[in-house]
């Protein structure tokens, strides 16, 4: 994964945080992870694993694809 992928995954995590209204803490509770837990995976997307991703988007009434769009689509 290259750094401008790993950019944009992690932006686009951030905004659909933030579209659903929800803290960097509070997701992290909501997945019982630590907060620096997921401070690192956000910012560093590439330490998720699937099932995470999968709890997350479901957590931000997203669909996990949403994260990755860009890097295929462009935005």
């Amino acid at each position: 994964m290259t750094e401008e992928m790993k950019n944009i995954i992690s932006r686009e995590i951030k905004v659909a945080r933030t579209r659903a209204g929800f803290s960097q803490i509070k997701v992290a509770k909501s997945l019982n992870l630590s907060y620096s837990t997921y401070l690192k995976y956000e910012n560093n997307p590439e330490f998720f694993k699937a099932s995470v991703l999968i709890k997350l988007s479901d957590l931000l009434k997203c669909n996990v694809f949403e994260f990755y769009a860009p890097i295929f689509f462009g935005k």
